[in-house]
């Protein structure tokens, strides 16, 4: 057995073998110990790290629990509101389509209608002109004749 291999062995054992030299200082438990207190403090001070992240974590998940619970406040009362509206949004919907089918209905009869006054103001015209030319022909009829006549003047 090799002296680098002492210190796996316990007291009692180690003092039986020579090359072991219990009476010295050993080293390598003194270098453990040194370690496991570096990682202990390490650990401890991850742990006290973790707890202030977890305690940040906490406080934030607070904020959004306030704020999700506002939210879904303010969505209850936006549903009662529309809730409220639909009835009466459905009942314009359902006007808006009777007034739709009665515009549909109307607009042959109103471009009958169009077609059946413009044809007149076309008759009237040509009435009108032909009115203007009988006055006029029956004006210089009797001026020609040398008769005194003002029908011209009336056409206007």
């Amino acid at each position: 057995m090799t002296t680098e291999a002492c210190h796996l062995l316990p007291l009692s054992d180690a003092a039986d073998i020579s090359s072991c030299n219990v009476t010295t200082h050993r080293h390598k438990r003194s270098r453990s110990r040194l370690i496991s207190l570096g990682v202990g403090v390490i650990g401890m001070g991850l742990s006290i790290a973790n707890s202030i992240q977890m305690l940040n974590l906490q406080e934030q998940v607070e904020m959004i629990e306030n704020t999700l619970s506002e939210f879904s406040q303010t969505i209850q009362i936006h549903e009662a509101k529309l809730a409220k509206l639909q009835p009466n949004q459905i009942k314009i919907a359902e006007q808006l389509q009777v007034t739709q089918h009665a515009i549909n209905d109307i607009i042959p009869v109103l471009d009958s209608h169009s077609q059946a006054l413009n044809t007149l103001k076309t008759g009237i015209e040509r009435l009108h002109i032909n009115f203007q030319r009988s006055f006029i022909y029956l004006a210089i009829t009797q001026i020609f004749r040398n008769q005194l006549t003002l029908n011209f003047f009336i056409t206007r």
